[in-house]
């Protein structure tokens, strides 16, 4: 369960990455 939190939370960090970089 701890795993699928990170990985969601790494996509979002991601994903506000991509939209700051756009």
């Amino acid at each position: 369960m701890a795993a699928i939190l990170w990985k969601n939370r790494f996509a979002i960090y991601w994903t506000n990455a991509a939209i700051l970089t756009l």
